[in-house]
C-alpha cells in the first residue's frame, strides 16, 4: 500500500503532499509514525523524504505527527536508551567516557546541540533535559556510569506512559491508519517494547 495521503496542496504548478501514517514493516514488532513529503513540478518528482520544516511550513498541525517520526505506535523514540544517551552523553563535555557520542562522533555538535536533540528525541523540554542530564552527571560521579545508565533506562522506561498517551493523541485527531505490510495487532503487538 502506498504512504496515505494526509494533506495536499497546489502551488502554481507544483503540487505538494504531506504523506503518513502508521508504517508497518513485517520484520518489525509494530508500526512506526511516518511523516514525509513528495512533490511534483508539471508531474516530475522534485522532492521526496522527511523535510519536516518544509511540511510545517505548509500543514503547521501536523507537528505532533513529526515529533512522533519513527517513533513506535505506542510513542516510544527509536532505540530510545542507545540514542538517548548518545546525545545525552555528547551534553557532558567528558560524555560519560563513551567512546562515540554526539560531540565526537561523526555528528560532532555542540554539548547544547546534543542537549537539544536529546530533549527532542525524548520529548521533553530543555529544563527537563537539564535536569536528567545533571542527574546522569551526579550519579556517574558518585557512583560510576554503570549505575548512571541504570538509572537513565529506568527514566526511559517510566516516559512510556506519557509517550503513549501522545502518540494515541496524534492516532485519534489525525485518523491515522496503518499502512504497509499486513498487521494485526495483538495485545502483546501493541504493549511498549523494550
Amino acid at each position: 500500500m502506498r504512504d496515505p495521503i494526509l494533506r495536499e496542496t497546489k502551488v502554481g504548478d507544483r503540487k505538494i503532499q504531506a504523506l503518513g501514517g502508521l508504517h508497518f514493516i513485517a520484520s518489525n514488532k509494530v508500526p512506526y509514525f511516518s511523516l514525509t513529503i513528495a512533490s511534483w513540478v508539471r508531474g516530475r518528482e522534485d522532492t521526496f523524504g522527511a523535510a519536516h520544516d518544509q511540511i510545517l511550513e505548509i500543514w503547521p498541525e501536523l507537528k505532533p505527527l513529526a515529533d512522533l517520526h519513527l517513533s513506535d505506535i505506542n510513542g516510544v523514540p527509536m532505540y530510545a536508551v542507545e540514542n538517548g544517551w548518545y546525545w545525552l552523553a555528547g551534553a557532558k563535555s567528558h560524555g560519560f567516557n563513551e567512546r562515540f557520542n554526539g560531540a565526537n562522533g561523526s555528528m560532532k555538535r555542540s554539548p547544547f546541540e546534543c542537549l537539544s536533540i536529546f530533549a527532542d528525541h525524548v520529548r521533553v523540554d530543555i529544563p527537563t533535559a537539564q535536569a536528567v542530564l545533571d542527574m546522569v552527571s551526579d550519579l556517574a560521579r558518585d557512583d560510576g556510569v554503570k549505575v548512571a545508565k541504570a538509572w537513565f533506562a529506568t527514566w526511559i522506561e517510566n516516559q512510556k506512559p506519557r509517550w503513549k498517551v501522545e502518540a494515541d493523541a496524534v492516532i485519534d485527531s489525525l485518523g491515522l491508519v496503518v499502512f504497509g505490510d499486513q498487521w494485526t495487532p495483538s495485545l502483546a503487538s501493541v504493549q511498549s517494547q523494550p
